[in-house]
């Protein structure tokens, strides 16, 4: 019977060792399972986050997109007023020009007046009704 214990003893020893190493190995997984869950959720949290740096992003280059198409019409108008301002010159200079052609020729009349006015004394008023019907 001793012999008979001894079996039993072995295949009770041998079934504990399995035993354990069947437990050994399911804290293993356990352990890997638990591993891959928090990277798992580390994934899905990257992956919000990556979403939310994305819609960011969109809305940064609408927003610079904004910002070009505003400094295009300021670069339009820029170019408006300086053509706005190099046709005001030349009508300027051209005024200019006009204003002092008849200031010569107004000094011209004005001269050709005293001299009537010296020379012919009375008979000026003449004189001067004549060189304004003449012009």
């Amino acid at each position: 019977m001793t012999t008979t214990l001894d079996e039993d003893n072995r295949t009770a020893l041998v079934k504990l060792e399995y035993i354990k190493e069947i437990r050994h190995k399911m804290l293993g997984v356990e352990r890997l399972r638990s591993r891959l869950a928090a990277e798992v959720e580390a994934v899905q949290v990257e992956e919000a986050s990556l979403a939310d740096y994305k819609a960011e992003m969109d809305q940064l280059l609408q927003e610079k997109m904004a910002h070009v198409e505003e400094l295009r019409q300021i670069h339009a108008d820029i170019n408006a007023m300086e053509n706005i301002i190099k046709s005001g010159e030349e009508i300027r200079s051209k005024a200019l020009e006009n204003a002092r052609r008849l200031y010569e020729e107004y000094q011209g009349v004005g001269s050709a007046e005293i001299l009537c006015w010296q020379s012919v004394g009375s008979a000026a008023i003449l004189c001067w009704q004549g060189v304004g019907s003449a012009a």
